[in-house]
This record gives C-alpha cells, sequence and structure tokens, in this order.
C-alpha cells in the first residue's frame, strides 16, 4: 500500500524549523501524521460474500445479493447489509435521492465505496435534506463519485477516520440562514482524523438572495486529519476553511482560486465553546484571485500554527493575512497556469516557467497529486494539486 504522505523528517532538512523556532510538539505531530493512500480492491473470481466485494447499478434490484452478476440498485441498501472489511463497487449511472449511510469499519478494515470510473457514478440529492450524502460511520471512505444537487451540503461527513477521496462535488445550492452550506463537510466536532484528498469542489452558492455570503467548498470542524490535492474554486463564501473544533490540522498542496471572499481560513470559533486552533500547518497551496485573502488567520487561534511555502496572488483584499502564525517562504507572483479562467474551463496545471514549481517542502507533503501521480516530479514538490510533467495513473489508485 501507497503511503500518501511522508511520516518523517518534516522540515528537518529545510532549515525551516530552525527558521520559525517550532515546538517539538508541532514537529512531533506533523511527523506522525500519516494517510494511508486508499487502496480499493479489484473484483475476484470467488464469492463475493467471501470476499468481501459488492455491486451496485442503474440495473440491479435490492433484491439480489449484491455479487457482480447480481447487483444491488441502491447505495443506500449496501450500506445497510455491508460489513466492516466490504468495497462496495458503485457502477456508472445516476443515483437519486439524499443518502445516507451509517455501517462503520475498522482501523484494520474500512467500508469503501468505490465508484468504479471516476466521476461516473453520480449521486444527486433530491433537496429534502442537508446533504446528498451523509456519512455517520467511522473508518469509511467515499472515492470517486459525482455529487450534486439543489441541497445545502454534498458530502456531509459526521464520523471519524473517513477518507472522502477524488471526488468531484459541484452546484450545491445553499441556504440564507445560520447553517449555510458546503461542498465538503466534516460537521461533527467530536469527531476527528478525517482526511479530504484529490477531489473538484466548485459552484456551491446561495440559491436566493441573500445579506451575507454564502457557500464553503470545503469545510473542516473537528480535529487533525488531512486536506490535500484538492481543487477548490467559484464558491460563494471561502475555497477551504477550518473552524469550530478544528485544530491540528494539515492543509497542502490545494489550489485554490476565484471564491467569493477568501481563499482558505483557519481558525476557531463559534461552537464549542473556548475551542483554539493551534498547530495547524499550511503549505504548498496555491491560492489567487479570491475576493478577499489568500490565507487569512481568523478567529481564536493559538501561537504554534504554520503558512510556509505557499503562493498567494492577485486576491482582493490581501494575499495573507495572518493573527500568530509563523510564515516563511510566501510566493506572490502568478502561478503561470496552462491556461487560467477562474472556472472549470481552465487548465490548472502549471505552465514550464512556474514560480511553484521546486517551490514546496517535501517533508509532511502528500505523495502523490490530485491525478494520482507521483511526488515530487522535480528536484523538490511543486506548489499546488498538480505535480508538474507527471503521468497520471489510472482509476482507482491504488
Amino acid at each position: 500500500m501507497q503511503h500518501f504522505m511522508s511520516s518523517h523528517r518534516f522540515l528537518a532538512r529545510s532549515g525551516i524549523a530552525r527558521n520559525l523556532r517550532l515546538s517539538s510538539a508541532v514537529l512531533w505531530f506533523v511527523a506522525n501524521a500519516v494517510i494511508h493512500f486508499p487502496d480499493p480492491q479489484s473484483a475476484g473470481a470467488q464469492s463475493p460474500r467471501r470476499s468481501s466485494e459488492f455491486y451496485v447499478s442503474p440495473s440491479g434490484s435490492d433484491l439480489s445479493n449484491g455479487s457482480a452478476a447480481r447487483p444491488w440498485l441502491t447505495i443506500a441498501h449496501a450500506a445497510s447489509v455491508v460489513h466492516a472489511g466490504a468495497t462496495v463497487h458503485v457502477a456508472p449511472g445516476m443515483y437519486f435521492g439524499s443518502l445516507v449511510t451509517s455501517v462503520s469499519g475498522t482501523a484494520r478494515a474500512r467500508v469503501r465505496f468505490l465508484s468504479e470510473t471516476r466521476w461516473a457514478a453520480r449521486v444527486v440529492g433530491d433537496g429534502n435534506s442537508e446533504a446528498a450524502w451523509k456519512n455517520r460511520g467511522d473508518y469509511v471512505d467515499i472515492l470517486g463519485f459525482d455529487v450534486s444537487g439543489a441541497v445545502a451540503n454534498g458530502i456531509e461527513n459526521l464520523g471519524s477516520f473517513a477518507r472522502i477521496v477524488g471526488n468531484r462535488v459541484h452546484g450545491m445550492t445553499v441556504p440564507c440562514n445560520e447553517n449555510g452550506g458546503a461542498g465538503i463537510t466534516n460537521a461533527n466536532y467530536d469527531a476527528h482524523d478525517n482526511d479530504v484528498v484529490a477531489n473538484l469542489v466548485y459552484g456551491v452558492h446561495l440559491s436566493i438572495p441573500c445579506p451575507k455570503h454564502h457557500g464553503v467548498g470545503i469545510y473542516h470542524s473537528n480535529a487533525r486529519g488531512h486536506i490535500f490535492n484538492n481543487i477548490v474554486f467559484s464558491n460563494g463564501l471561502v475555497g477551504i476553511q477550518l473552524w469550530h473544533a478544528a485544530t491540528e490540522v494539515v492543509v497542502s498542496n490545494n489550489t485554490v482560486f476565484n471564491n467569493e471572499v477568501s481563499g482558505i481560513i483557519v481558525g476557531a470559533g463559534d461552537e464549542p465553546s473556548g475551542s483554539v486552533n493551534d498547530h495547524t500547518v499550511v503549505m504548498n497551496n496555491i491560492s489567487v484571485n479570491n475576493g478577499a485573502f489568500g490565507i487569512q488567520e481568523f478567529g481564536s487561534v493559538g501561537a504554534h500554527n504554520i503558512v510556509s511555502n505557499n503562493l498567494v496572488y492577485g486576491n482582493r483584499a490581501g494575499n495573507l493575512h495572518v493573527v500568530r502564525a509563523a510564515t516563511s517562504a510566501t510566493i506572490t507572483r502568478d502561478p503561470g497556469f496552462v491556461r487560467y479562467t477562474g472556472e472549470s474551463s481552465g487548465d490548472y496545471h502549471l505552465s514550464a516557467t512556474s514560480p511553484a514549481m521546486d517551490a514546496g517542502l517535501s517533508d509532511g507533503a502528500p505523495l502523490r497529486d490530485f491525478d494520482g501521480a507521483a511526488r515530487p516530479s522535480g528536484k523538490a514538490h511543486d506548489l499546488g494539486a498538480y505535480a508538474a510533467g507527471s503521468a497520471p495513473i489510472a482509476w482507482p489508485w491504488r
């Protein structure tokens, strides 16, 4: 199994630890924060129930046995009967209705929901609930789906140790109330250690005129976890926001642009009372052309956050606005995308002259990019979601 981020010597060789006078606690946290790359199992010839391989298809029936030859019709039914260690293979097609899954895996036997073709299994919320897909289980992977619909949230995770990887989440219609909505949200303040990796998140906006901005691409409300390699743009409020009980989070190698307010916000506030966002690391990101700040520290923050080796450019209120975080190696130049449009029609790979190439930290960073390609592709890690010049690998990733 591939490791998705390095697990040793964070910043040690770069000299950043010395320059920023990092505490030993921060170094321990990042050095030991490891995310394992999802390893969906492939279908075999043995009994699907023995092998823990199950199947869902728009041509199936929930009265079937869930085998490759007799797939189920709905993801909800699959979630109601599978067990820890199961992989649910979901065939291309439309899956309507807001989905709630409650099955849990374990640390050694995760439950995986896998779109067999990336973005071809389409989950569409029906507008009658708060999320197109609400996950309540622990140790659950949601891999490669297209999620949309007239709902406040795309994927709403309430469990711990969840991994939301490789999805396209778009077009949520956010209500004008105090809750707002998000494309992907880790919403349970008591949960922890959730990872949001290599997702495309865009177009989360208000459904009606409203006196305030609403709509976050990725919203993270709990402790620890990794936000890696996501492309997040054109949302009604913020691209990536850490808030509520968020602390000790690693935000690395994301490409964030054209959000109505800020690109990335690091902070804590509101409930639970007394929360402080501390020991969070924000590195190797590109955040450009947002309505306010590129990277912003806001609310209740501790003295040990790190903002290092990021590119921020063209943000209208300011590129970098921190309260207490230690900052270093910030680049304020045009990132040199292959083709920037501010929308999904653009190409956000790095051009050959991009200042984001070889400008990142390697220790503690993800070892693959948005397309599953290996990092680094050059002498050091590139900034943003794509590694320049490296070849994407076939889905599903291993």
